[in-house]
């Protein structure tokens, strides 16, 4: 994948927390830096980074001394597998960055500002409300989202950090936008269309989901061990 930017111009490398090199000039510092100095323009966006943040650290602990064998152990005809949770979860997360790049950049381009408060819509409450975990309905994961393959731990994991990095510059690309202007089209069924902000929520919760679903697996009978 083509390295993450922030605000179209820096290296996704320069994190907030990484300080403003001897010689750096005024345009070189990073609009996450600025943010960090002056605070969220838009509360819920830090909300979403922190969620990102334990979702990483759900997953690397959840893996924490597991054989690839325990990664790809399936618990019953039918269901997934951990390494088969991931494989959605990066799936998933790959095909919304780009409608997220896109309403990140028509929300630039037409001046759209804002900083919240997020309110979603009646069909971006209903999916949240129904991607949070424990489950309360089950569904077939649409076909563009289903596992095609199954990578082994080494891959998966690092794959899954990744695209979670991919994410946060794209909250930190979105601060002082109006999150409920600017609409994705749903990757898997194109009429339905969510704001931005009902696009981070959606990914946050389904990521929280389906790591609930992994942490299932890991403790289901028969499990096998490290």
């Amino acid at each position: 994948m083509a390295e993450a930017r922030v605000g179209g111009s820096q290296p996704f490398s320069r994190l907030p927390g990484v300080g403003v090199a001897e010689g750096d000039t005024n345009e070189e510092i990073t609009e996450q830096a600025m943010t960090q100095v002056l605070g969220a323009a838009t509360p819920e966006l830090g909300q979403f980074r922190e969620q990102v943040q334990q979702a990483k650290q759900s997953a690397l602990g959840l893996v924490n001394g597991m054989s690839d064998q325990g990664f790809q152990w399936r618990p019953g005809p039918g269901r997934w597998s951990i390494a088969e949770c991931f494989e959605h979860l990066n799936v998933t997360l790959e095909l919304y960055l780009p409608g997220m790049d896109g309403a990140i950049e028509t929300a630039r381009s037409r001046g759209w500002r804002g900083n919240g408060p997020l309110r979603p819509g009646w069909l971006g409450r209903w999916m949240i409300g129904t991607l949070e975990p424990p489950p309360k309905r089950r569904f077939r994961a649409p076909g563009a989202f289903r596992p095609q393959r199954v990578l082994p731990l080494s891959e998966a994991i690092p794959r899954f950090v990744q695209l979670r990095e991919m994410l946060e510059q794209r909250l930190w690309d979105a601060e002082g936008l109006d999150l409920g202007r600017a609409k994705i089209r749903s990757p898997a069924v194109p009429l339905v269309r969510f704001s931005l902000g009902e696009t981070f929520a959606i990914v946050t919760a389904h990521d929280r989901r389906h790591l609930w679903q992994a942490g299932q697996v890991a403790r289901s009978p028969g499990f096998p061990g490290p």
